[in-house]
């Protein structure tokens, strides 16, 4: 089972049909299960490990063998990949919402881990069989925050979550990212008299920040745009220049980054490749780095130097709503906190700042009451003196 790319499957394909062996497809899957072959001697995790050393790409991979039928052997390379724990049971799947009602118990891989899997036992190793003692991460998740709520679909469920999701985002729930507080809010993003952003998992003050050059935003698709409302805000607030780039082309075109580079990654789940990818080019010339994502102990959080998590829930629909209007929420507070640093907005602005900032989920919540007229107008049913 195969999800991505393998980037070098055509030279690999003409050794193997060099070799003798007869393709049936123009996948670059095919040629996996054909270097499994070519390795196998009948120690299939062996096997295994000499496949991954060959094939380059983003990919996360499941092995089966009839040979060795009870038991799966995954790995993953840039892509996700998430092992469900149960009772008698175990579940590989690419994201906890597929496997969110059958078990909060999960395995997160990392690149470069294998997780060699039977109904009762997860072992999981590095790429040279080292056994590796790995944390299991409790999913905190309702089970019914990933099933359709009584809306006709996910995307009209995840339009109308939007004022909580904001709410919640604004507020900052650090429970979910630190387990052993005792309160999900006994530490806000907004100070409790407006007159501050606090962001306890950064550790910005005015000489981390007079020492940025540029900032940069990078992203692709939905989360790139909420970028270009960042980089106008936090120019406007904050005066410091911003550039926004999508990822896919960031990594390809030699940016000009270094240690006083502050470069901002956003991705709704944390395992957009290129935006990974993009990440760890900026990361060998020395930026700083900060992911926003919506994902705790995804491949982005994990990557990046700093993080700061929206707090959407899980998305299942396709097209973005709350991943957006979260995202922009996380830099309309960025923008405020660093012109507060700066000292370019005062104790007053920025209580002035976050007292309209705080109206928005009402008002987000009184266009959404009022659904069935926006409906009527779109389809052309009001009357003119409407």
């Amino acid at each position: 089972v195969h999800n991505g790319i393998i980037e070098n499957y055509m030279s690999l394909k003409e050794e193997l049909i060099a070799k003798g062996h007869v393709f049936k497809s123009e996948t670059d899957t095919e040629v996996v299960p054909h270097l499994v072959e070519e390795y196998y001697q009948g120690d299939f995790i062996a096997a295994v490990r000499e496949v991954l050393k060959r094939i380059e790409g983003s990919y996360s991979l499941v092995f089966m063998s009839k040979a060795n039928h009870d038991e799966l052997i995954c790995a993953k390379q840039d892509n996700p990949l998430v092992v469900g724990i149960g009772e008698g049971e175990n579940f590989i799947a690419s994201d906890i919402p597929a496997i969110i009602n059958r078990t909060r118990s999960t395995y997160i891989l990392n690149d470069g881990e294998i997780a060699i899997i039977k109904k009762d036992s997860v072992t999981i190793t590095d790429r040279n069989g080292k056994v590796i003692d790995k944390k299991i991460f409790h999913v905190s998740w309702n089970a019914e925050a990933a099933e359709k709520g009584g809306y006709e679909h996910f995307m009209l469920k995840e339009i109308n979550e939007q004022p909580k999701a904001i709410k919640d985002t604004m507020r900052g729930f650090i429970k979910q990212i630190r387990p052993n507080r005792k309160s999900a809010d006994d530490v806000e993003r907004i100070a409790t008299d407006g007159s501050e952003i606090v962001f306890p998992e950064l550790k910005w003050n005015a000489d981390f920040l007079n020492n940025i050059d540029k900032v940069y935003i990078v992203a692709c698709g939905t989360a790139y745009h909420a970028g270009l409302v960042g980089k106008f805000y936090i120019e406007k607030l904050a005066r410091m220049l911003v550039e926004v780039d999508v990822a896919s082309e960031f990594r390809y075109r030699n940016p000009i980054i270094d240690e006083k580079t502050l470069t901002i990654f956003i991705s709704q789940s944390g395992e957009t490749s290129d935006t990974l990818a993009a990440m760890k080019e900026s990361k060998k010339y020395g930026a700083k780095t900060l992911a926003i994502t919506n994902v705790i102990g995804s491949s982005l959080a994990r990557e990046a130097d700093q993080v700061l998590y929206t707090m959407a829930g899980p998305e299942i629909a396709v097209a973005s709503t709350k991943a957006y209007t979260t995202q922009v929420a996380v830099f309309y507070l960025i923008a405020a906190k660093m012109a507060h640093i700066r000292g370019i907005l005062n104790d007053y602005s920025t209580k002035h700042f976050t007292e309209q900032l705080s109206k928005v989920p009402t008002a987000v919540g009184e266009i959404l009451d009022r659904r069935q007229e926006i409906h009527k107008l779109s389809n052309g049913m009001l009357t003119a003196e409407h």
